[in-house]
């Protein structure tokens, strides 16, 4: 597994100081330092799992306060744009559009970094 970073300014950092994340071809996987955070993870999954944009769960371990979501074909924003990489035409539109429907199910969610996107 390859731990998960983000670039800024062209630099790897650690995306989270609330979990470590890994990732392999098919999974990306977060391991929670705290129950406080794992839970309100858990929360939003439940409240958002009917969205077309939320993640496929492929296993949730409490006990280790592990998620393991599907990371097959992922294109995370961050390293899309750190690369220089084709975007789709509509990307802006698609963030606007997850943006909005979260607000409109009361959603605040303060750390909207490129990291937390991912395309189609």
């Amino acid at each position: 597994m390859i731990p998960f970073k983000k670039y800024v300014d062209g630099n790897l950092c650690t995306p989270s100081p609330l979990y470590d994340g890994f990732y392999d071809d098919n999974r990306f996987i977060m391991l929670y330092k705290d129950n406080y955070w794992f839970n309100l993870e858990l929360a939003g999954i439940k409240m958002l799992s009917n969205k077309s944009y939320a993640p496929t769960v492929l296993n949730i371990d409490v006990k280790n306060k592990k998620i393991i979501i599907d990371w097959q074909n992922c294109n995370n924003i961050n390293h899309l744009l750190n690369f220089n990489q084709t975007l789709p035409n509509d990307w802006k539109e698609q963030i606007k559009c997850i943006i909005l429907d979260l607000e409109s199910l009361g959603i605040y969610k303060i750390n909207l970094y490129p990291h937390t996107f991912y395309l189609d």
